[in-house]
């Protein structure tokens, strides 16, 4: 989950977040953790924390998390 968190400051890069949303496949408490890691590289907090849907939980497995942010 740090790695991921080190590509999104790599991505980042000196831009500037507009949102980010979180999804997850049963793994709140991850998805939390990224919420709290990205509200301190943003200083926003998501726009939403969602269950992903079955197709993505169904391909990946359970306990994915995937991160979407928009750049201004």
């Amino acid at each position: 989950m740090r790695l991921v968190i080190d590509e999104v400051k790599k991505m980042i890069n000196g831009e500037k977040i507009w949102g980010y949303a979180i999804s997850h496949a049963n793994n709140i408490e991850g998805a939390r953790w990224y919420a709290e890691q990205m509200e301190k590289l943003t200083g926003l907090k998501p726009e939403y924390i969602h269950g992903a849907s079955p197709v993505l939980g169904t391909h990946t497995g359970p306990g994915v998390i995937g991160l979407a942010f928009m750049f201004e």
